[in-house]
């Protein structure tokens, strides 16, 4: 079922492993930060729409090793 998918799946998918620990004490702490993720968000969609996000590559530069077992006389 996981391996059908056709999608690529991000993988972080917890929200609460993305975002550093908060110290909040009020409601306000709760509005402000609910203000940032949403102003930030509205940044990387305005990115998103411009295409400006940078193309990520491999910094390596090594072909990765198609084999799973390095040691296997497969290869």
């Amino acid at each position: 079922m996981y391996l059908a998918q056709p999608l690529c799946l991000p993988v972080n998918v917890n929200p609460g492993m993305l975002f550093p620990l908060q110290n909040i004490k009020s409601n306000n702490d709760i509005a402000l930060l609910a203000a940032r993720v949403v102003a930030n968000v509205a940044q990387f969609k305005d990115k998103l729409d411009r295409k400006a996000l940078p193309v990520e590559r491999a910094t390596s530069g090594k072909k990765a090793n198609r084999c799973a077992w390095p040691s296997s006389t497969a290869c």
